[in-house]
């Protein structure tokens, strides 16, 4: 079974290196890891309008220009939709699989992270409709979607903004799960390499960095992962 993540560089440190360790640990659980990058979003015929509308929407909503982080977030659910039509697994490649098996993806579209964009399943077809609906959802809504982001507290307008307004809204048709008891976790948690899938995130290797009085950096991070990606569910 196939899972793909998104690359572009965005000028951040050791992205090589966190895409080898995040290729070998899901190959390691029996999956065909593939790395994605701007090329495949722009198979997509909807790439020039997506891109212009949601930069329109980032202004409107936020005040201000999406960022290249931000807009990459956005573009890798368009280079999903391009694979061959099959249901699979994507993820940022800070998401490293302790021991979790190849497992049938849910029929329905899902974030296995709550409202966190980290870590999802569902179809090209799927991901295309979701692209549709980061477009449509604030237009036909955007009154009550800024009243939600304001209150949210957002100061930028990526895809986990979206996430979080959409579930507000309470529109439904995105499946969103959250079991961390046993699925998933993250370094700032306890026994975090417990879990079959941990999310190395930037902010959590922060906090498990400052939990031990370490120094953070992005070398720090990098090391955490290859520390830990050897544990496996116990």
């Amino acid at each position: 079974m196939k899972v793909y993540t998104y690359y572009e560089n965005i000028y951040f440190k050791h992205q090589d290196r966190l895409i080898n360790s995040w290729k070998e640990s899901w190959q390691k659980r029996g999956f065909l890891p593939v790395v994605l990058n701007r090329e495949n979003a722009e198979a997509n015929p909807l790439c020039k309008y997506f891109l212009e509308s949601i930069q329109d929407l980032g202004k409107r909503i936020s005040g201000k220009e999406i960022d290249i982080y931000g807009l990459a977030c956005w573009l890798r659910w368009l280079a999903y939709s391009s694979q061959p039509e099959e249901k699979f697994y994507v993820c940022d490649y800070d998401v490293i699989n302790h021991s979790f098996p190849v497992t049938e993806p849910s029929e329905e579209l899902c974030l296995l992270d709550g409202d966190c964009p980290c870590i999802a399943s569902g179809k090209p077809s799927q991901f295309q409709d979701l692209c549709e609906k980061f477009l449509k959802i604030p237009n036909d809504n955007m009154e009550e979607f800024i009243g939600y982001y304001k209150k949210l507290g957002f100061v930028h307008y990526h895809d986990q903004e979206f996430f979080q307004v959409y579930e507000k809204l309470n529109i439904g048709g995105i499946l969103m799960k959250r079991e961390r008891e046993v699925f998933f976790s993250a370094p700032s948690e306890k026994d975090f390499w417990k879990r079959q899938i941990v999310h190395y995130s930037h902010d959590t290797c922060h906090a498990y960095c400052d939990q031990r009085g370490i120094e953070f950096d992005e070398e720090s991070r990098c090391r955490i992962i290859e520390e830990y990606s050897k544990y496996e569910n116990r």
